[in-house]
């Protein structure tokens, strides 16, 4: 019987980037159904072929490195190639694959995957979370990232037959086809979701975590800085951490805010990049997660995995609406919901956490820590009525 699922993907395993946290999600997910799943990513030790990721008491994951399947493996990348996922598909045994899933895949090498399954008699699934838009100065990189996302979301998807999609946005885009709409999933046996005590913060603590993108296109720090600003010159008292990136390394992107920096300085502090097991502490410690993007088409296609973290260990969020987020955000009840990207609306979705009492905030933290909307138990019966309706292209 078929019953080996392969997820497969650029991301660094075990948990090194949020990619690697939706793999492992998923693979948790589909285990639960009852499928034998590999994950194969990129190690931390390029030299390593696999490794096992455990979690809580549940049965572990094996992990294997994409660019050496195989311990003698010496063939192209995955990159253009389905080479190194037939290499583990000899291994493993053809006749026992059931799917090969690609995580945001490049096209060319979708393209090899589409075609390995069709030999393999086995299902071909896309997830697609990201939908790049111009980014950088680079010419040749972004016309080489929209070209290969534009075949693959308007002619791979169609390939395939299997479409595993974050948002409304993209699924809507994708009418007739076999879809699963599924933004995130994680597995709450694991140690870094595990709750710890509400916060007790002099001040309301806010935390920012991730990378910005170049020239700060993808979350708009930016313009939350200056809400901040004018929140800390109207004499609220905050702290902010800022997570991912340095204080210099902010300024050399926006080397107009140098005077508004040193001016809350007391307020916030930069962490620069620190292992995720660091950020998800910081998170834990905060009254607050908090981002704000632009609606577009970038932002609609994925969900945040800054959302994902922040409700699934209970921290009440602050945001606007992109993507699926007004879904799953009730303004005033486990965060607070910007109505419009304006610099006005994160003023004031900031100042209504900020005048919160230290007991309406521990009321709002014990809220989200009951709504828990990403447990992968929630998503089983749309997951399995997605598995037990995979098309398999003749």
């Amino acid at each position: 019987m078929k019953k080996k699922i392969l997820i497969c993907g650029g991301f660094q395993l075990p948990d090194r980037n949020a990619s690697a946290v939706r793999a492992l999600g998923n693979a948790r997910l589909l285990q639960q159904l009852g499928y034998k799943v590999y994950v194969l990513g990129k190690l931390p030790n390029p030299e390593l072929s696999s490794l096992t990721w455990q979690s809580g008491d549940l049965e572990p994951i094996e992990c294997i490195n994409i660019a050496q399947p195989t311990p003698n493996y010496s063939g192209p990348s995955y990159v253009a190639s389905d080479a190194p996922i037939r290499a583990f598909v000899e291994r493993v045994g053809r006749e026992s694959i059931k799917a090969i899933m690609t995580y945001n895949y490049p096209a060319r090498g979708t393209h090899k995957v589409n075609q390995l399954c069709r030999e393999l008699g086995a299902a071909s699934i896309l997830d697609c979370t990201e939908w790049y838009g111009w980014e950088g100065t680079s010419m040749f990189r972004n016309l080489y990232r929209l070209l290969g996302v534009q075949i693959k979301m308007r002619f791979l998807t169609k390939q395939a037959g299997n479409v595993i999609v974050a948002s409304y946005f993209l699924e809507r885009f994708l009418p007739g086809q076999h879809v699963l709409k599924l933004p995130f999933v994680v597995d709450p046996a694991e140690q870094r979701w595990q709750l710890g005590a509400i916060p007790q913060n002099k001040y309301t603590t806010f935390t920012y975590s991730g990378s910005p993108g170049l020239g700060m296109h993808k979350d708009r720090l930016p313009s939350m800085l200056k809400a901040f600003g004018e929140l800390y010159t109207k004499g609220h008292k905050f702290k902010l951490n800022i997570v991912g990136l340095t204080q210099q390394q902010y300024l050399a992107e926006v080397p107009n805010q140098q005077n508004l920096i040193e001016r809350i300085s007391t307020a916030v502090e930069f962490h620069g990049r620190v292992p995720h097991t660091e950020s998800i502490a910081l998170l834990k410690a905060s009254d607050f997660a908090v981002f704000f993007r632009k609606p577009n088409r970038v932002a609609n296609v994925g969900f945040s995995t800054k959302f994902v973290e922040a409700a699934s260990l209970g921290i009440p969020i602050i945001s606007n609406a992109t993507s699926d987020i007004p879904d799953y955000l009730d303004d005033g009840v486990n965060g607070f919901l910007a109505p419009e990207f304006t610099d006005q609306a994160m003023y004031q979705a900031l100042e209504k956490a900020m005048i919160l009492t230290p007991n309406e905030r521990k009321e709002m933290h014990e809220r989200c820590r009951k709504l828990q909307p990403f447990c992968y138990e929630k998503w089983r019966d749309v997951t399995q009525q997605f598995m037990d309706n995979l098309v398999v292209r003749a």
